[in-house]
């Protein structure tokens, strides 16, 4: 059971008070208008409604960590009751991009959709409703265990919900949330039993989406976001229950996934930026913290610290700031610039890690959650730089989850670091896919069967091997092609950091970026090489710069190789 008293431990814990008081609203933040949420259905935007319905659940955090701080405080219990109770007049707590209209806007009925962050919402309010029950009004209470109940348990108990059986972050989080709220908010009941069982059969379905060697297809940020609720139920699950859903198999996998994080951080907060997952991310200590004690020696802290202005995330989640002040209780950092590799075989990752060089290599298949068509892509650091870069996701729309996903640069292959081959791009789908033949520890090799990935009925096979050279920060790739057909077009891409460009030849281009020289050397037969500075958005609506090397070979027989090499130079 979490309480105010284990909370104030955190050696941060009275300066984010300090914070969270700075940020408390003035005007009371009002809900989302009718035609802000009518707006994605008509222009495909999200921001609008999400604006204002995510700062809404900032202050429900914001004033329920300062009520709990300061329990007889009659400004922060007036503020929260207030907002407590418009949230509870919400006409839904779903998100446009996930609302079942036949639902919500049935005349004869109306019904609620849960999703992930009707979830969390319930989550949040049952979890304040507990610690704070002898703080809030009675009737606000009642308020808060009813609307939980209408809206998000009662739901899920008349209904098989699809989330249920799904393999990604949406099994934990809403179904993880929905147990939490049961956990709290019902008392030991048949109805009770039944939503925990569905539950842990949801989380099983989670852990299903992981392979044995830990590997989130959808990136670190989903990794973070999904292991955070399964791991919030599952602890409490078993604090409540006295007993464990999981079987010795699961906690070797949850032990893999566990150690994800790790791996993907290139140093400090900057992460291998795969699917839709930003390139710098605090890391989740919460969890790092709570492994490390589960799995000693295994799960290592990230060296990276947040500030207070940073824990509460832009959808002010309340679940992560409590369990963070609440795990977070060492000073262990045993992350620090060893030399490190990784090949997690199920999703055909590689990483190298050492002080001078960070790169990641990515096979796998253009069919998984959150997928971006990016087999054989590659991610390349040098002395904690971005030299060939991840664009990582858009802004999401309506249009980036359905057919249109890939008009956009950030999830097409032509937003990644590999080839057009006769004009045609990657391809999604479940037939698309790499295959890793071989791997190479000592050498630091890997090739990846790539000719699947494009639907060319020109192409025979396509490989493309990966060698990285760390004494001398070097990484040669290269491209074998056997065609079935003459006179093929090739056009290589490869995306790099904004760098000024200090001099070009016909075979070689040097890069000059403060003090770092980076020469691209193209070691085969090429027509010519263009490059080009172009800008995109990021998913956070910022305007973000990177440049475009676009090689090209033209007329080729049936059997061709693309040689080129990026070596990079502290200057």
């Amino acid at each position: 059971m979490i309480t105010g008293l284990d909370l104030k431990k955190h050696s941060k814990y009275f300066e984010l008070i300090e914070y969270f008081k700075t940020q408390v609203y003035k005007y009371f933040p009002t809900a989302p208008k009718y035609d802000e949420f009518q707006l994605f259905f008509k222009t495909g935007n999200r921001i609008v409604y999400e604006d204002k319905y995510f700062e809404r659940r900032k202050q429900l955090t914001y004033l329920g960590l300062l009520l709990l701080d300061d329990p007889a405080n009659q400004k922060y219990k007036v503020k929260l009751e207030n907002l407590i109770y418009s949230i509870c007049n919400e006409f839904t707590w779903c998100l446009p991009a996930h609302v079942d209209i036949e639902k919500e806007f049935n005349c004869k009925e109306k019904k609620f959709t849960i999703d992930l962050f009707s979830s969390e919402t319930a989550f949040t309010l049952s979890e304040q409703y507990r610690l704070l029950g002898d703080v809030l009004s009675k009737d606000i209470l009642n308020l808060m265990h009813a609307s939980i109940l209408q809206r998000v348990i009662v739901p899920f108990l008349s209904e098989k919900w699809i989330f249920e059986d799904e393999v990604n972050n949406w099994s934990s989080v809403c179904a993880g949330s929905i147990g939490i709220s049961a956990l709290y908010i019902m008392s030991d009941s048949v109805d009770r039993k039944i939503v925990l069982n569905r539950v842990n059969h949801a989380m099983k379905a989670f852990l299903s989406g992981y392979g044995e060697d830990g590997a989130c297809l959808e990136g670190l940020n989903y990794w973070q976001y999904g292991f955070r609720y399964f791991t919030y139920y599952s602890d409490m699950y078993e604090s409540q229950t006295r007993k464990s859903f999981l079987s010795d198999t699961d906690l070797n996998k949850i032990k893999s996934i566990a150690a994800f994080q790790q791996k993907m951080y290139a140093y400090e907060r900057t992460v291998y930026n795969i699917s839709d997952s930003p390139s710098t991310m605090i890391p989740a200590s919460d969890l790092a913290h709570y492994y490390h004690l589960l799995f000693p020696g295994e799960i290592s802290i990230p060296v990276c610290d947040w500030s207070v202005n940073e824990l509460l995330d832009h959808c002010g989640r309340w679940a992560p700031v409590i369990r963070t002040l609440m795990w977070e209780k060492q000073s262990i950092y045993s992350k620090h610039n060893k030399e490190e590799y990784y090949w997690l075989e199920d999703s055909g990752i590689y990483i190298f890690n050492n002080k001078e060089l960070q790169f990641l290599s990515k096979g796998g298949s253009n069919d998984e959650p959150h997928n971006h068509n990016d087999l054989g892509h590659f991610i390349l650091h040098f002395k904690k730089q971005p030299i060939c870069i991840d664009l990582g996701a858009p802004q999401y729309t309506k249009d980036y989850f359905n057919d249109k996903r890939y008009d956009y640069i950030q999830a097409s292959s032509k937003g990644h670091s590999v080839p057009i081959i006769n004009g045609k791009y990657q391809v999604d789908g479940e037939g698309n896919f790499s295959r890793a033949i071989v791997y190479d520890q000592v050498n630091q090799l890997v090739t990846y069967d790539l000719t699947r990935a494009y639907e060319n009925n020109e192409m025979d096979s396509f490989n493309r091997t990966f060698k990285l050279s760390p004494e001398v920060n070097r990484l040669n790739i290269v491209d074998n092609y056997s065609f079935m057909v003459h006179h093929n077009q090739i056009e290589q891409r490869i995306f790099f950091s904004k760098m000024d460009i200090e001099s070009r030849s016909d075979y070689q281009l040097i890069f000059r970026n403060s003090d770092i020289r980076t020469i691209v050397t193209f070691s085969t037969y090429i027509d010519s090489y263009t490059t080009n500075s172009f800008k995109y958005i990021d998913h956070f609506g910022s305007e973000k710069e990177a440049i475009i090397v676009s090689v090209y070979a033209n007329e080729l027989p049936y059997k061709y190789k693309m040689e080129f090499s990026v070596q990079c130079f502290e200057v």
